[in-house]
């Protein structure tokens, strides 16, 4: 039988953060992500600072923990980059943004 991934795979796979949660493994979130950086590949918080980011994220403008109904809404979504989605993510945190 045949190994999923090779070990240096595996190895690189295991060191990503993965969300426990499982709505973002649904295929209805997986979808909609997709679509989501197809139509928006730039990362959106770059562009409004005069910056050209590849997007790789996608993040919830009003937190999903504020507004679970509107978790699979498409307006709600925000394409980022890495470092703009995790400095979004902690904002929301420390309970500095509206959402």
């Amino acid at each position: 039988m045949r190994a999923a991934r090779c070990d240096e795979h595996a190895q690189k796979r295991s060191k990503r953060a993965t969300p426990n949660d499982p709505f973002y493994w649904s295929t209805a979130w997986r979808k909609l992500r997709k679509r989501k950086l197809q139509a928006d590949p730039l990362c959106e918080l770059c562009l409004a600072k005069d910056r050209v980011t590849p997007a790789t994220e996608v993040h919830h403008k009003q937190a999903r923990r504020v507004r679970p109904e509107l978790e699979l809404v498409f307006d709600n979504l925000q394409s980022t980059c890495k470092p703009c989605h995790s400095a979004e993510t902690a904002r929301e945190i420390r309970g500095h943004t509206k959402s």
